[in-house]
């Protein structure tokens, strides 16, 4: 999985990355161009990206509020929400 944070010096990057890291999500912080972020449409920053999806400043914090480890067979932990949404999807409804 790729994070990265597209911001400037603020608080709200701040808040970003210490949430991402009470999770122990791994990111990278970016400063965006004024190209790139009229290239992506982006009005206000900071901006999350997670596996080339842009994510506003709520839309982000609700996503890493969500997010939950997943262990794998080897006991190493990785983090995939789609993942776990899909888990729990299974053992409610019985599909796969």
């Amino acid at each position: 999985m790729s994070v990265k944070i597209y911001t400037l010096p603020s608080i709200k990057g701040y808040d970003l990355m210490y949430a991402l890291d009470e999770k122990d999500i791994p990111y990278e912080v970016e400063t965006p161009t004024m190209g790139w972020s009229a290239r992506n449409k982006i009005k206000e920053l900071p901006v999350l990206e997670v596996d080339g999806k842009l994510l506003d400043y709520r839309k982000a914090m609700k996503w890493i509020k969500k997010y939950k480890g997943v262990i794998r067979d080897d006991n190493t932990v990785y983090y995939r929400l789609s993942e776990v949404q899909n888990t729990r999807k299974e053992a409610i409804t019985g599909e796969c």
